[in-house]
């Protein structure tokens, strides 16, 4: 354990040679270890060499299948390669075999969003923002809410994120548009004026306001 505690720490601080030395004569010394042939993939995905990554997660699943965080890993790397078919599948069986998270909810949904497939992304979103208290998660479900037209339900997520992140300039930009659906024009111009604050040169915030102020 001091040896893997090591490579780990070595993979945390950027130090990726030294890591992958332990890792691989962990791999060599234990052949059985599927803890090993994890970490290294995970070595390998942070310097994103991919297919490589693929190969070692696919060898500690092969070792044991019964961790749901093999099966995250590897929808990570799919998700990441923009593979998002097998992103699913991965996201899926990770619930399945019990790692009830928001991360593995979030992931899920937002391959569901990368696949255009905004409808069946909701419920996995809602549940990630259930879970844990987080801006962008929090965005990310009111978003897709709103790309289906579900305005209030939107502007409730909207205004979560913007409580838990006041910086959130796509959070407040996306609600300022709610308003405009709504025709709380004034509201929508306040807000256009807080994205433009924090980005000055933020194009849809200038183009949106400057479509406004025609109507007053």
């Amino acid at each position: 354990m001091a040896k893997e505690e090591k490579a780990l720490q070595y993979m945390l601080d950027g130090n990726y040679e030294a890591a992958a030395k332990i890792f691989i004569e962990l791999m060599e010394t234990e052949k059985e270890e599927p803890r090993h042939f994890m970490h290294f993939g995970k070595l390998l995905f942070q310097m994103k060499q991919y297919e490589e990554a693929e190969r070692f997660f696919l060898k500690a699943i092969s070792l044991d299948e019964s961790k749901p965080e093999h099966f995250y890993s590897l929808g990570n790397l799919y998700y990441e390669t923009k593979l998002f078919d097998d992103a699913i599948k991965m996201f899926q069986h990770t619930l399945k075999l019990g790692l009830d998270e928001s991360d593995v909810h979030f992931m899920l949904g937002m391959s569901y969003v990368q696949n255009n497939n905004i409808t069946l992304s909701l419920p996995y979103l809602q549940r990630s923002a259930e879970l844990t208290e987080d801006a962008e998660k929090s965005f990310q479900y009111g978003l897709s809410l709103a790309k289906l037209n579900y305005y209030d339900e939107a502007k409730n997520q909207f205004i979560n994120a913007i409580e838990l992140d006041d910086t959130h300039t796509d959070a407040i930009y996306n609600l300022a548009i709610i308003y405009v659906h709504k025709n709380e024009l004034e509201l929508a111009l306040q807000h256009l004026e807080k994205v433009l604050e924090q980005v000055p040169a933020h194009s849809l915030a200038l183009q949106a306001k400057k479509e406004i102020e025609k109507l007053f």
